[in-house]
């Protein structure tokens, strides 16, 4: 639903060869944009788009209804929710008048961005020229990590990452109501926010800039911090240069979660209390799944996790407990796919299986059912766990348990979780009739508080149980069971 008066006026989807095009332009390869991998580790869970690249799109879109002797003169931008890479997305105006013109982007209806842009007059042979400045395409460089206490001292200066002509080749009507050197300095504004400050765990919240003749035309941006709150790791900028001057908001992400290492398990595990035990882990190379591995083999277990993109997490989960002396092997699996084929792979019949397979649980969803959302809840929750203990025990003439983790959000639902919570509830639901069904297997279900995973990680402060004193209980009760 729109507002009254409101139409689209325009329609598009970001591809990931739009991302990879936005970043060399503007210099902003934070992996949280490029990396899908490593944007799982993210609160977003999946990589996304660049708010800059919705501003200077919707600046080029808007052209088209702006007075030939208008320009921009300010601009004030709010990033409210994540946008996925090939999401489809609506430009909608909101209002226009002589002085300004409002807009937002759409996702089925649901507000992701908005943006007020304010009109005005400003030398025309200033704002339609490309700006000429001899700088060259920068290489691609890698994101500062920094802390907020670094943060909170950060000054400096942010070059252009490419000659802004080449911006304005991108963004063509944008030049006559902008200009190339502002769009460029807009352009700088997300590689600061992303490359330099906070830098790698950042996220770009909003903004609020004024373009003049006046002001310093220089081929980028000086910036100061001027506010953190460390608390929420609210940060603060201010920038000036490239016919720009004005703040940034962003505020500074916790970092992916460090899981407990296997040092940390020989604390809590007694030693050969899960000997003798194959276990498979899906979903094993980080979160719940990498301290269920970690857990089992610091108890002496042998232990399988899986990955479906995450090899090198995987990887790197594995060589800790075999360089610490334990037994891991991984194993790429991919739960959407037919699982007798992928489980022949093993060496040896698992006698427990985790099951910790899942999607982005946190995306943002309409003010209504997202079918296409349970669906894809209910592959992962519903026929992937279902389709491996099938082809357990197709492929095995054995016993063997299986975990299956719900969660206490089926009992209370937070807004936009309804979806997640009804596959949930139906697994629990399909995980009682399972032994009936599968003769020879046992399930443990348990629903899980909120656990500090990289899913769950926010910018706010929030209590999550340990997972481990929350987990080892369940790896108990798993291994109980004599089915090996």
């Amino acid at each position: 639903m729109h507002m009254p008066g409101t139409f689209v006026l325009a329609a598009r989807h970001f591809s990931q060869q739009d991302q990879e095009l936005f970043a060399q332009l503007s210099g902003d390869w934070n992996p949280m944009h490029m990396d899908q991998v490593a944007a799982r580790r993210t609160a977003a869970g999946a990589a996304v788009v660049h708010g800059m690249h919705l501003i200077l799109w919707m600046t080029d879109m808007m052209a088209s209804i702006v007075d030939t002797e208008s320009s921009i003169i300010d601009i004030k931008a709010k990033f409210i929710k994540w946008i996925y890479v090939d999401e489809p997305v609506n430009l909608v105006l909101v209002q226009k008048n002589t002085t300004e013109v409002d807009l937002q982007v759409e996702v089925e209806g649901l507000v992701r961005a908005t943006a007020t842009f304010a009109l005005g007059k400003r030398s025309i042979q200033i704002v339609e020229r490309n700006w000429k400045v001899s700088c060259q395409r920068k290489t691609k460089s890698v994101a500062v990590d920094r802390d907020l206490e670094e943060i909170s001292q950060t000054e400096g200066f942010v070059e252009f990452a490419a000659p802004p002509d080449e911006l304005a080749q991108a963004f063509p009507s944008a030049v006559r109501i902008l200009g190339s050197l502002e769009m460029s300095g807009l352009a700088c504004s997300t590689r600061l926010v992303g490359m330099e400050c906070p830098g790698l765990h950042s996220i770009f919240a909003g903004f609020n800039v004024q373009f003049s003749d006046d002001l310093s035309r220089t081929p980028g941006l000086n910036f100061a911090v001027s506010t953190v709150n460390k608390h929420f790791r609210y940060v603060k900028i201010k920038i000036s240069g490239a016919g720009l001057n004005g703040t940034v908001d962003s505020f500074a992400r916790i970092p992916p979660v460090a899981q407990p290492s296997m040092e940390d398990m020989t604390q809590a595990v007694m030693p050969g209390e899960f000997a003798g035990s194959q276990a498979l882990i899906v979903g094993g190379s980080r979160g719940l799944g990498e301290v269920c591995a970690k857990a089992i083999a610091a108890g002496g277990g042998k232990v399988t996790i899986t990955y479906a993109v995450g090899k090198e997490e995987a990887e790197k989960v594995a060589r800790e407990i075999n360089e610490w002396g334990g037994e891991c092997k991984i194993m790429h699996y991919d739960v959407c796919q037919p699982a007798v084929e992928q489980l022949r792979r093993l060496a040896t019949a698992p006698g427990k299986i985790y099951y910790f397979a899942t999607g982005a649980i946190y995306k943002p969803r309409p003010k209504r059912l997202d079918f296409k959302a349970l669906d894809e809840f209910l592959a992962f929750y519903i026929r992937g766990f279902y389709g491996i203990c099938e082809a357990h025990r197709t492929l095995y003439d054995r016993q063997f348990t299986a975990f299956y983790p719900s969660t206490i959000f089926v009992e209370k639902r937070p807004d936009g979780m309804a979806e997640y919570a009804m596959a949930k509830s139906a697994g629990e639901a399909m995980c009682d009739e399972l032994p009936r069904l599968m003769p020879g297997l046992r399930v443990v279900v348990r629903r899980l508080p909120r656990l500090l995973t990289d899913q769950t990680a926010s910018v706010t402060p929030t209590k999550e149980a340990s997972v481990l004193e929350i987990m080892l209980p369940i790896i108990r009760e798993v291994h109980a069971s004599a089915n090996e």
